[in-house]
């Protein structure tokens, strides 16, 4: 499978990417991109695989309530191997489960072209 490379590699570079630091007060950013690559219809007989970018507006979370939880918006875009292409917006929120690993659930609309 093509597909088992990739997953390799994303999964090196998130374990030797280093610590992340949780602060009581958020600085200020003016957001971030990410890079996501990985594997798709990997059940199905004809896989592939894909690349995709997003941006989080770190600068201007939505806080709901007075907790500590922030809802960030992102927007990205996801291509395959097989010429599909998906593009989206939605909502992400950070949540630290240990200094180095960091969980974020996300929800967003889009839409899909193949």
């Amino acid at each position: 499978m093509r597909a088992r490379p990739i997953i390799l590699i994303s999964l090196v570079l998130s374990i030797v990417a280093g610590p992340v630091r949780s602060e009581d007060v958020p600085r200020r950013r003016a957001g971030s991109f990410i890079v996501g690559a990985g594997g798709f219809n990997m059940g199905h007989s004809h896989p592939s695989s894909g690349v995709g970018l997003e941006y989080r507006l770190d600068s201007r979370p939505f806080r709901p309530g007075a907790g500590r939880f922030a809802l960030v918006p992102a927007f990205g875009i996801t291509g395959t191997s097989r010429d599909a292409l998906f593009g989206y917006a939605g909502l992400r929120a950070d949540f630290d489960v240990t200094r180095r690993w960091r969980l974020t659930p996300g929800f967003s609309v889009g839409a899909y072209e193949r």
